[in-house]
């Protein structure tokens, strides 16, 4: 780290460690300096004038952050009612004879996204027009063309909707974070911002549940007087509430204020998601190894059931996220046991899943060769491949880096698979209709 040898040379001279504090301050370097600080107290836990430094500076870290994170309710909750009411009049409009209206589904991950920019563009401070542009110009293309192709192949409604979401975050993100960048500092932001991406979606959820149970009491209650409530109301009730959560999770778990890296991760849902994975990791590693022992006294069943297929694939992106929320999100905690025993555990279980995968492709591949070529069987052969990729490079830099650089590539590994995961995506929505027309 840059200061750290100045801090060594500091080890007894509070006058020159205030002066280079000062210097660093100046340079707009304290994050920098607070790391070397927190790297010198560990590796001489004794000396005081280091304990002291990392205590004041701990201290005015979590000030700054507590003090910032004050939340623009007033913004997010009328962002919040105006998407809801936008999607719950579109969810009277039909398009077509079915019950269902799918271009609902679509049309309602780019809408909310919309308002999401709005929330973290204001709240910020920083309104930057051009990105804003950028970003509803993404949103509009890709909800307009998803709509216009919607029935230009079969399986393409149930292909978009994932991908499609993904998209709309994607929007989201390219005004905080720089995906194509590949400096240690861009790759250690963009995977805090997945880290806080995670914590917004796990917030949504709670908010989701919170919902579905309120509106399941409040259509109990007027079903036991017997009144019935219209089906604008319902809709009003559940796609209208639904559709204001997404803004008011994103407020309530993030600060747009402060950039990805100055995020609080001590607390929270971010406690909860530092802390579980781990455990969850442990637990994993054996159900892996027993599940490739079981697999060659059944080996053809992943070729002969789709399911089972299914099942696979859904497993591999289970384990992607799950070595994600484990990777240790403070890269200067690099030597106690506990990270030594979990970088074994995710070298040992991503190996393992590379296994499964190399497995599940074959069967998807068998099938394909067998059954014809389906958006469908594209759209997870190409998956596949990518996952695994990610794997191998995981893999690879873990056995390859120093004890001391673990956490930082594992944080580039996924970091790098952001830019991967986007470009498959747009050429799933873009490509798929064309060459799979009905």
């Amino acid at each position: 780290m840059k200061y750290t040898q100045e801090i060594l040379a500091c080890h007894d001279n509070p006058s020159n460690l205030e002066i280079l504090y000062q210097n660093a301050r100046g340079n707009n370097e304290l994050e920098q300096f607070r790391d070397s600080v927190l790297t010198c107290y560990q590796s001489a836990p004794n000396n005081l004038l280091y304990a002291a430094w990392h205590h004041r500076l701990q201290n005015q870290s979590n000030k700054k952050t507590a003090a910032s994170h004050i939340i623009n309710w007033k913004l997010a909750i009328l962002l919040a009612i105006v998407n809801g009411l936008i999607l719950w009049l579109c969810s009277n409009i039909s398009l077509d004879d079915s019950d269902f209206p799918h271009y609902l589904a679509l049309f309602s991950a780019p809408c909310t996204a919309v308002f999401m920019i709005a929330y973290l563009s204001i709240s910020s401070k920083q309104f930057r027009t051009k990105a804003v542009v950028l970003q509803i110009v993404i949103l509009l293309i890709i909800a307009a063309y998803s709509l216009l192709l919607l029935s230009e192949s079969s399986g393409y409604f149930e292909i978009m909707v994932p991908h499609l979401i993904a998209l709309s975050w994607s929007a989201i993100a390219i005004g905080i974070i720089n995906v194509v960048s590949y400096s240690t500092r861009s790759r250690r932001k963009n995977f805090l911002f997945l880290i806080s991406s995670i914590e917004t979606i796990i917030t949504l959820g709670l908010f989701v549940a919170a919902t579905f149970i309120f509106s399941a009491v409040t259509i109990s209650i007027f079903s036991v007087i017997n009144i019935t409530l219209s089906d604008s109301i319902t809709r009003l009730v559940l796609v209208g509430i639904g559709g204001a959560m997404p803004i008011l999770a994103l407020a309530a778990s993030y600060n747009p204020i402060l950039d990805p890296t100055k995020q609080e991760f001590s607390r929270g849902i971010s406690w909860l998601i530092g802390t579980f994975p781990p455990i969850l990791l442990a637990l994993t590693l054996p159900v892996l190894v027993v599940y490739l022992a079981l697999i060659p006294s059944n080996f053809m069943e992943a070729f002969n059931n789709r399911d089972v297929l299914i099942t696979y694939n859904v497993m591999l992106f289970a384990i992607m996220l799950l070595l994600l929320v484990s990777t240790p999100i403070n890269t200067s905690h690099k030597h106690t046991p506990a990270n030594r025993m979990l970088r074994l555990a995710i070298i040992a279980i991503a190996s393992l899943t590379i296994i499964v995968s190399f497995y599940a492709l074959a069967a998807v591949v068998y099938r394909t060769v067998i059954f014809g070529l389906t958006i469908n069987r594209a759209t997870v052969i190409g998956w596949n491949a990518i996952n695994i990729s990610l794997l191998c490079i995981m893999v690879f830099r873990q056995v390859r880096c120093t004890k001391d650089e673990w956490i930082t590539a594992l944080q580039s590994t996924f970091s790098d698979g952001i830019f991967i995961y986007l470009i498959w995506a747009s050429l799933v929505i873009t490509i798929s209709p064309w060459q799979f027309s009905r």
